[in-house]
């Protein structure tokens, strides 16, 4: 019988991933044919070990576009700005979904990644099924894209790096969807495999569903977690955090829920604000309360407080946890930066929108363009200007975090189309589900 050590000989592990690591990328993807030790070698100790040194390539984010959308300018009055806002908010059919590389000096990496490491292929026009547009985006993790063709919900799981999608299959007919907003959790340095997790928390029992790339089944346990209001509903914002085996949600009271994926218990996280917590108005639309992220192994959380933007980090200790201010930059000296760089006026508003992962860098957004903050020199540079007639969504939307991953994604669904029609339809409020 052939095994591992009889095809490598006496060289270790790290010697093949040197020789490795100077081949072309589709070269290596070939050795996978070679035998099944080799498959196993290049997609589980190879591809882990390039996906976890990969560097963010660039972002995705939403922009909204069409003569639906009102020009405004940062002179424009009150009243134009908020019926911009309220359109971005409320008209879905008017977002889309746009990338934008990071420069090449922010991106360091290997000689087979790409032939142009400052342009990634990140083109979305042809990797999809169906006609998507900006709400179909829900999620982006670690490389891997998730999207929902509505409102009869069916996901699918992108790799563009691969050009790759594969549907997700649907989940048993026992289960009842409250909302069509998944998370994905993928950590290539943990595993190749991926969860796409769903929480029901208005239902009773209260369930978190979960499917694996794995073994291609749906899992359902139960949960036990008080609302925060009289009106039992939680509010959580679309965006989601994922981290060491830990899928984080903002919610519009000022709270964030945890859902450990191992022991498959929820909790509640205090954002760390000197603001009294507010609802959501029903009439203006208002913007989350904040922005949560992951950035060098921590979670972040980033919020306006008193003319000054507050980043802070979740420390933890044992079984407790703490939240350390880490910056506290001045807004007015964010606006001018901003301003200086600021074509024809359209600033509009600036906001938060992602934290880098392996930087002590905070994303920022106008209408017109996207920035990147470095909070430890307080240098400001642009990621991306935006068109004429191009809105970024950033007030609402965060942005999402691109990497190239070289992982295969299994396919469990053959037949998508054959199963769409046994659910029902599903709709969610423009920023926040219910639930």
């Amino acid at each position: 019988m052939v095994t591992k050590n009889n095809i490598f000989g006496s060289l270790c592990e790290d010697v093949f991933i040197n020789i490795l690591c100077r081949l072309p990328m589709g070269d290596v993807l070939r050795c996978k044919c070679v035998s099944k030790e080799w498959h196993q070698f290049v997609s589980y100790v190879y591809i882990a070990w390039l996906s976890a040194k990969a560097p963010i390539s660039g972002i995705y984010f939403r922009v909204a576009k069409g003569k639906e959308v009102p020009f405004v300018a940062t002179f424009c009055p009150q009243d134009a700005k908020d019926q911009q806002n309220h359109v971005v908010a409320y008209n879905q059919s008017v977002h889309y979904v746009a990338s934008a590389p990071l420069k090449p000096d922010l991106v360091p990496y290997w000689h087979h990644s790409f032939d142009k490491p400052s342009s990634p292929e990140m083109s979305l026009a042809s990797l999809l099924p169906f006609d998507h547009r900006g709400p179909d985006f829900l999620d982006s993790c670690n490389g891997l894209l998730l999207f929902v063709e509505r409102p009869r919900p069916q996901y699918f799981v992108c790799n563009p790096a691969i050009r790759q999608c594969v549907p997700v299959p649907l989940p048993p007919s026992s289960v009842q969807l409250t909302s069509l907003y998944a998370s994905l959790a993928f950590d290539p340095s943990e595993s190749t495999e991926y969860r796409l997790v769903i929480s029901s928390l208005t239902t009773q029992p209260q369930c978190l569903h979960v499917f694996y790339s794995q073994t291609g089944e749906w899992k359902t346990n139960e949960l036990q977690l008080e609302p925060f209001t009289s009106s039992k509903s939680f509010k959580l914002v679309r965006h989601s955090v994922y981290m060491k085996n830990k899928v984080y949600r903002l919610s519009m009271f000022c709270k964030i829920l945890c859902f450990d994926l191992e022991s498959m218990k929820a909790r509640v996280l205090n954002c760390p604000s000197q603001k009294s917590p507010s609802c959501p108005r029903a009439v203006k639309a208002e913007p989350p309360p904040g922005c949560i992220g992951v950035s060098n192994g921590v979670l972040m959380y980033v919020i306006d407080e008193d003319e000054y933007v507050c980043v802070w980090l979740l420390r933890k200790s044992n079984e407790s946890s703490e939240w350390i201010l880490k910056n506290r930059i001045c807004s007015l000296y964010l606006w001018k930066s901003v301003k200086k760089t600021c074509f024809l006026g359209r600033m509009v508003w600036l906001r938060y929108c992602g934290f880098h992962p392996t930087s002590d860098i905070l994303f920022l957004g106008t209408v017109s363009a996207i920035y990147m903050y470095h909070m430890g020199s307080d240098h400001l540079e642009a990621v991306r200007h935006l068109g004429f007639y191009e809105m970024h969504c950033g007030y609402f939307f965060p942005l999402f975090l691109h990497r190239n991953m070289f992982v295969t994604l299994k396919n469990w669904c053959r037949d998508v189309n054959a199963k769409i029609d046994d659910n029902e339809d599903i709709h969610d409020p423009w920023c926040y589900f219910e639930q």
